[in-house]
């Protein structure tokens, strides 16, 4: 995937009204997962780097008014994906944070990048209960799914209240954090809990 160009990259005219208005211009450049991994590769030690500071440096680059944002968006976490199954030569995606800086949703024990490969083996396992799914991949308990099911409405809460418009991310994250909680949290508490029966 990390190498497929999709034909990228390229300039395109838009004739989308609302975008020329947004971004001044109509000319729209559509960078490649390879271009993302070169611009990403290059983040050192201690910096941080945004979806969109990297968006703005193909601006530079091209003399386009605007990157377009949801291949962008799509390519980064592709470079981030291909990383992350490399052993060697990786590329410092954890350095890179969404468009508007945020860091992840609070994933509990679980990385990041794995958590949603864990979710779909955990739902595949409780649907077919086949143990040879339970033998090959981590599977989260019952016990377990009360606190992740928490953190998965969180996640969903927060994406469908961003498309209705609510545009302070910040507070509307803490917001959602005070109502549903941190897994992180729970599962410390859940971990407590098992060492303390098991003494």
């Amino acid at each position: 995937m990390l190498h497929d160009s999709k034909d990228m990259p390229k300039s395109q005219t838009t004739t989308a009204e609302k975008s020329i208005e947004k971004y001044g211009g109509d000319k729209m450049y559509f960078a490649s997962p390879i271009e993302c991994d070169k611009v990403m590769l290059f983040v050192s030690y201690g910096k941080l780097l945004t979806v969109g500071t990297i968006r703005d440096y193909f601006i530079k680059q091209s003399g386009a008014d605007f990157t377009e944002p949801i291949t962008a968006g799509r390519f980064v976490s592709i470079v981030a994906w291909a990383s992350y199954q490399r052993s060697e030569d990786k590329t410092p995606y954890w350095r890179t944070l969404k468009a508007n800086g945020e860091i992840y949703f609070d994933t509990g024990e679980i990385k990041h990048f794995e958590f949603p490969t864990v979710i779909a083996h955990t739902r595949n396992y409780y649907i077919h209960y086949d143990e040879r799914i339970k033998e090959k991949h981590k599977i989260l308990t019952e016990e377990e799914l009360k606190f992740y099911n928490r953190s998965l409405l969180q996640i969903l809460e927060f994406y469908i209240l961003v498309e209705l418009g609510f545009s302070e991310r910040s507070v509307l994250k803490s917001r959602l954090i005070e109502r549903w909680g941190r897994v992180s949290q729970d599962m410390e508490i859940l971990r407590m809990s098992r060492t303390q029966n098991n003494s």
